[in-house]
């Protein structure tokens, strides 16, 4: 069984594109150190990230992301087991990057619509997706309402 804990949180600091990109590379490369997968979803100064991964692992770094000064208001949202990963492939999302610098990145997923109906079926109701869908809805203007 995997394990899995989506998370809220507001950034302390203005987070520029550099930031994240900062944050990005360094996060998986510890994510992938521990065999943990997700997606980090940042719009404005608000973050989401869901972790899955053993138990242990994602629960420690759960506890180290929560003493990170850069962000407050760390509040758990959903947390459990599934059969699978949902987002093996995934790295994390956001925007501002040049078409080179997306290709540039293994894992990294556009932050779209299609790619959520491509790899995850409409009836999903698997928390982290259901989480995702949420998020995009209602911070892209653009976004298909049939998720």
């Amino acid at each position: 069984m995997i394990y899995y804990l989506c998370y809220i949180s507001t950034a302390n600091i203005d987070f520029n594109e550099h930031m994240l990109q900062e944050l990005l590379m360094k996060s998986r490369k510890n994510n992938q150190a521990v065999n943990v997968t997700g997606v980090l979803l940042h719009h404005d100064s608000s973050f989401i990230q869901y972790l899955e991964g053993d138990k242990q692992q994602v629960v420690e770094l759960f506890e180290r992301i929560k003493k990170d000064l850069r962000h407050r208001s760390v509040y758990k949202i959903v947390s459990g087991t599934s059969r699978d990963r949902k987002f093996t492939n995934w790295s994390m999302a956001f925007q501002h990057l040049t078409r080179k610098d997306i290709l540039d990145i293994t894992g990294y997923k556009s932050f779209d619509s299609k790619t959520l109906t491509q790899e995850f079926p409409l009836d999903d109701k698997h928390p982290g997706i259901v989480l995702l869908r949420s998020f995009m809805k209602s911070t892209l203007n653009n976004f298909n309402t049939a998720l």
